[in-house]
């Protein structure tokens, strides 16, 4: 699940390979349509203008839609196992969850910068301010600093769960979903901190997808198939 904006909505189904948008405000399925095999709700990111999908599995590449119409702009190859997915200023960051690392394209689709991670980077997130991965199989999350060609990790912190999935964030102001303990954790990011901890679904979810907008959290349960929204 992602939010473009307070408007829309995006949903992918990894049963049906389709993205879903919806108009938060009165609730109504805008378009529904096909992006390729193997997409799951932390796969996918937009900017506004566009959407990127990462499609992960036998074909592994990256779609770019256009929102205005839902065509095809672009489709781009050679990243192994393309996982989390984010935009921001005008460049994508995709995770590499083989290769644990991160890729930058920019807005004509070629490879910006690589940058070395933590292990099974799963989620990532981007602003102005930085961009945030989950190692899932390191139990961290690393800040990049987001400069172009000169891209690099500028620190990294313990996620206070055993298997952070999910990751959304504004500024420094970082939130994580962790399946084991089924919550969503917040952190300040600058200073590495747990700052609180919030059970999806009494403690019985398995929180899959977490975004921030309209000054909320919203936490996708892929277990109870519903969103769980919380008030910071």
């Amino acid at each position: 699940m992602l939010f473009r904006s307070a408007s829309d909505v995006w949903v992918t189904y990894n049963d049906t390979n389709n993205v879903t948008e919806i108009n938060s405000s009165s609730d109504a399925v805008v378009a529904t349509f096909s992006v390729g095999a193997t997409v799951t709700s932390r796969y996918i990111a937009t900017d506004g203008t566009d959407v990127w999908v990462a499609n992960y599995g036998a074909n592994n590449y990256i779609t770019e839609i256009a929102t205005a119409d839902l065509s095809i702009v672009r489709t781009i190859t050679g990243i192994a196992a393309p996982g989390g997915i984010a935009v921001s200023g005008g460049y994508v960051w995709v995770t590499g969850m083989y290769a644990n690392n991160v890729t930058e394209i920019d807005s004509s689709g070629a490879t910006v910068a690589t940058v070395s991670v933590g292990t099974s980077p799963s989620s990532i997130v981007a602003d102005a301010s930085g961009v945030w991965v989950i190692n899932s199989g390191a139990y961290t999350v690393s800040e990049i600093n987001p400069t172009g060609a000169s891209a690099a990790v500028t620190h990294t912190f313990y996620s206070f769960g055993p298997h952070p999935f999910a990751i959304a964030a504004s500024g420094t102001n970082v939130w994580t979903a962790d399946l084991n303990t089924s919550s969503a954790l917040e952190f300040d990011g600058a200073a590495g901190t747990l700052l609180h901890t919030v059970s999806i679904n009494s403690g019985t979810g398995q929180p899959g997808a977490v975004a921030l907008a309209g000054g909320k959290v919203w936490v996708a349960d892929e277990l109870r198939n519903n969103v769980t929204e919380i008030q910071p």
